[in-house]
């Protein structure tokens, strides 16, 4: 009878001990017990990723008054992030009444500010707000400087925004983040109309990066548009040699460029020229391949697409021009094992998209229009 008790009591232990373990595990799952300060709070919850608790807690914060300021900044950062920039606006002002912020709580204050600004579709404002940063002495960070490259750009003003530009970049960075900016300029200039001021931003972006792609294309166009067929393939060559990306678009424009000038045979040397630089390029091949085709030799493209494909197996634009070589001489038995082998469908073109704020463009791109970031294109497969 004992040994029965002491087996109950022990089951009970056992069952007790489990119910404390399940206990302190749902203690453990709940959120963490705040303190009295809200501000406090907001800044726990911020750390812990609840913004949803942490903007709770900063509203409280500045109801209750005597907030510090941070309070107010990051609440209005909150607010425009939840997409109520004019709400943003009035916390971040209602804070510029203060008169005994420190430099850091003014540069946070201003930055703010300037967002919102910026989330309104008011770049102007958001500029000048920068601008009085700058000349009360707040340090000119990267960053900083960014903004108002940014800004001037969505202002409208080039000029000002390559200032900028040309103010944060270091000296190692500097050419190329300069040219593919005046290049981007330029090519909005040519999409406007205006050669003039395309000519000259193309020019400037040239003497910054002689081998700017972008700048290239566009001289390459412009010199197209004046008649002068032999400076447009040379610009147009430089670009396709320099870029894989934009080796395709160059190679088309020459192609229609030099025929309508009765000067397509010059085309061979041309893609001879971008094989030499980069042998496994895909698009010089075809090309050149299709070139054979036109002049009726069809045997030096069929060397030509076999060799690449030996490293490249993967093609499948190589394949198809090789099973139309082979279609046109009725090599049926070379066309079969080419096509048993090649099953795959192609891939689509894709897009590009810029890695900062995912702006997509049916065209490869150096610089983006939206957030003004540099080299921030990839290409994106469907």
């Amino acid at each position: 009878m004992n040994a029965v008790l002491l087996q109950i009591v022990a089951a009970v232990g056992v069952i007790a001990l489990f119910g404390v373990w399940v206990a302190t595990r749902l203690r453990r799952r709940q959120r963490p017990t705040r303190g009295l300060d809200p501000y406090v709070n907001a800044l726990a919850a911020l750390v812990d990723g609840d913004e949803a608790f942490a903007f709770s807690a900063l509203e409280k914060a500045v109801r209750a008054g005597g907030a510090p300021p941070d309070a107010y900044v990051r609440l209005g950062g909150l607010l425009r992030e939840r997409g109520d920039a004019v709400r943003a606006l009035q916390v971040h002002r209602g804070l510029t009444v203060k008169d005994d912020l420190t430099k850091q709580e003014k540069r946070a204050l201003f930055l703010g500010m300037a967002e919102d600004y910026s989330a309104l579709g008011r770049p102007e404002q958001a500029l000048r707000i920068l601008e009085s940063l700058r000349v009360r002495g707040a340090p000119g960070e990267h960053a900083v400087i960014a903004v108002m490259a940014r800004e001037a750009q969505r202002s409208g003003d080039r000029e000002k925004a390559y200032g900028y530009i040309k103010a944060m970049t270091d000296t190692e960075h500097a050419p190329r983040m300069l040219a593919l900016y005046l290049a981007s300029g330029g090519e909005a200039e040519l999409r406007e109309g205006d050669s003039r001021a395309a000519l000259k931003s193309f020019q400037r972006a040239l003497k910054h990066d002689p081998s700017c792609v972008p700048a290239c294309m566009g001289m390459g166009a412009l010199a197209a548009a004046r008649e002068e067929i032999g400076e447009a393939m040379q610009h147009w060559t430089r670009a396709a040699r320099e870029s894989r990306d934009i080796c395709g678009p160059a190679l088309r424009e020459m192609e229609r460029a030099s025929y309508r000038a009765g000067r397509f045979g010059e085309m061979e040397a041309v893609y001879r020229e971008i094989l030499q630089a980069r042998p496994d390029d895909e698009e010089a091949t075809v090309s050149l391949a299709a070139f054979y085709r036109k002049q009726g030799r069809v045997e030096e493209a069929i060397k030509l697409l076999r060799t690449y494909r030996g490293e490249h197996a993967d093609s499948l634009r190589v394949a198809l021009t090789l099973a139309s070589c082979f279609a046109s001489r009725g090599q049926n038995s070379e066309l079969e094992e080419l096509v048993d082998a090649t099953r795959d469908a192609e891939r689509s073109a894709g897009t590009w998209r810029c890695a900062e704020c995912g702006e997509e463009s049916d065209t490869v791109r150096w610089h983006c229009p939206r957030c003004n970031s540099f080299d921030s294109y990839a290409r994106v497969v469907a």
